[in-house]
């Protein structure tokens, strides 16, 4: 067995359950439990992109987005609550 193949075996030892191969955007704080995706205050110009598709609620508060590019939100389909206030968005593409 190569060493690669012995790492991608191991690999899921190491994640905490329930998690799988979802991954929270490094600035953000994910609540796996309830698929909550906090990303409040966090100085970020534009929508993270490895947002987990099962994510209901996303929140953006108080961050530095000027502009909301067209694909921002592509994959998000339990998308329930989006929270966007406090943020200086001048743009919004289309679609």
């Amino acid at each position: 067995m190569s060493v690669s193949c012995s790492v991608l075996l191991v690999l899921p030892l190491l994640l905490p359950p329930g998690l799988g191969f979802r991954l929270c955007p490094s600035p953000c704080l994910c609540y796996q439990s309830s698929d909550l995706v906090d990303c409040r205050a966090r100085a970020l110009v534009r929508v993270p992109p490895s947002v987990p598709h099962g994510t209901w609620l996303l929140d953006l508060r108080g961050n530095s987005l000027t502009e909301v590019h067209s694909r921002s939100f592509v994959g998000l389909w339990s998308l329930k609550i989006l929270l966007m206030s406090n943020n200086s968005i001048q743009t919004l593409q289309p679609q």
